[in-house]
């Protein structure tokens, strides 16, 4: 028997909690309330929480946890509840709150890498993609054969209300708002953060590979970062610095300036 999501949960109707606390992920069982921010080990910890929860049926909403918690009524999200029982739970001293960042240079080139080169023709991609893709080639119909370099995204992200840019690389310190955590951890410090759930709930926890766009930064490419896609080479084995340029480091900092203040913080 093929056994289906829709077989157990309703579609989600929602509470009316706005961005970013309608996608806050609970785990009642542990009093855990984790914020995840889009190319920061997302998939991961999502993952984690579900597998962490009391929830049932949790192996079938891994199996694409990104499109279940969303599109049903798991008990995953806060927006799963209602709304007083969401804040109290963003508001109880009792839940442990936690978020995960990651160097916004970093996390652009993640971002390029697996949305605008390795999986550029992917059509669930371009609902992500194609705004940007066909503003920066002026077309009504988008090219993502030829798509556009690393250099030419970060020119039009940063010229952007950063309200409206897409999750993957929106501030990070949008995603912070309106909650006091109480930790927020580097991408690099993913042992502490393991460590400390493994305190908190006395269970054996493993955080795997997330989805990475860059397994082995081992080859350097100069230029990189003026390249469209099909001139990149092997695009996982090349070392985020190949796309590092003065113009741009200093259109990313200024730009995200408020999440390198968190990060550095």
């Amino acid at each position: 028997m093929n056994t289906k999501l829709e077989d157990y949960y309703p579609l989600t109707h929602g509470n009316h909690l706005k961005w970013p606390h309608s996608q806050l992920l609970v785990d009642r069982r542990h009093r855990l309330l984790f914020c995840p921010i889009g190319k920061n080990a997302c998939s991961s910890l999502k993952r984690l929480i579900v597998t962490l929860s009391d929830l049932d049926h949790k192996e079938l909403i891994n199996q694409d946890v990104h499109v279940h918690i969303d599109r049903f009524t798991t008990g995953a999200k806060l927006l799963d509840y209602s709304g007083d029982e969401a804040r109290q739970m963003m508001q109880s001293p009792d839940y442990f709150k936690f978020a995960v960042v990651r160097d916004p240079f970093e996390r652009l080139v993640s971002a390029y890498i697996e949305k605008f080169v390795i999986n550029r023709l992917m059509e669930p991609q371009h609902v992500h993609t194609g705004p940007v893709v066909g503003a920066i080639q002026g077309t009504g119909s988008p090219d993502y054969e030829i798509g556009i370099s690393f250099a030419e995204f970060v020119r039009y992200v940063t010229t952007q209300n950063p309200e409206q840019l897409d999750n993957h690389w929106r501030l990070q310190s949008s995603y912070l708002r309106g909650v006091c955590y109480d930790r927020i951890y580097r991408l690099d410090e993913l042992d502490e953060l393991r460590s400390d759930l493994v305190e908190r709930t006395g269970v054996p926890i493993e955080i795997g590979n997330w989805n990475r766009s860059s397994s082995t930064d081992s080859r350097f490419v100069p230029g990189a970062s003026s390249m469209l896609p099909g001139e990149l080479e092997k695009p996982a084995q090349i070392h985020r610095r190949s796309f590092m340029e003065n113009e741009l480091i200093f259109r990313i900092v200024t730009y995200f300036k408020e999440d390198y203040l968190i990060y550095y913080s």
